[in-house]
């Protein structure tokens, strides 16, 4: 029987790789009016991928033990987009998981996931949720990888712009926060033992 953590929020961020820059104010750690944001001005604009990861699984009542498969992966993200033309919007690049890279590091790992359509457009940020219960992104993740410190999201997203519309724009998207929930069961192995033993207690065998 398969397990689900509540979603928990990432405890620290940075950014990595090429492309248009995250605000240095703001902050994804909690669900209040501090939003990292990045504005777009042409159709090719890209963010830097946003990273959130530290977070608390372990402390969770349902935590996986380090021996669990994990079976899905779900990115809850608080966000929205504005902007200053009637035509624009914006739109996930990627989203991807992360996990340890050995080297006291992050590395981004499994198949690239992202909601279709656009992000919902002016405040109240909406809770966008991208995976599933059932979806392990191909990451062949453990229960001692997601309580690693360094397990977590990226973002990456971009603005687009009506096709139709020849003039300049400008659209900017904000995210207040990062959240992730993981389902996990115990591996096949450890689920027969289980029943061996309970059916052997039931039947007052001492194993």
């Amino acid at each position: 029987m398969t397990t689900s953590t509540a979603f928990i929020f990432v405890g620290s961020e940075e950014f990595a790789g090429a492309g248009e820059q995250w605000s240095l104010g703001g902050s994804i750690v909690a669900n209040d009016s501090s939003w990292r944001t990045a504005s777009f001005t042409a159709l090719s604009d890209s963010t830097k991928e946003l990273r959130g990861f530290n977070l608390s699984i372990a402390a969770d009542p349902n935590a996986p033990p380090d021996n669990a498969v994990i079976k899905g992966v779900e990115v809850g993200i608080g966000r929205h987009y504005t902007e200053q033309t009637p035509t624009g919007d914006v739109r996930d690049t990627a989203v991807r998981l992360l996990k340890d890279d050995g080297a006291g590091g992050r590395m981004v790992v499994g198949q690239v996931r992202v909601m279709p359509g656009a992000w919902k457009k002016d405040p109240p940020d909406a809770f966008d949720v991208v995976g599933g219960p059932t979806d392990d992104w191909g990451a062949a993740l453990t229960g001692a990888d997601v309580k690693s410190p360094n397990f977590g999201a990226s973002l990456t997203c971009h603005g687009r712009q009506d096709i139709l519309d020849l003039g300049d724009y400008q659209t900017t998207a904000n995210v207040n926060y990062i959240t992730l929930r993981v389902t996990w069961d115990l591996p096949t192995t450890t689920q027969r033992l289980r029943r061996r033993t309970r059916s052997a207690l039931a039947r007052g065998v001492l194993i």
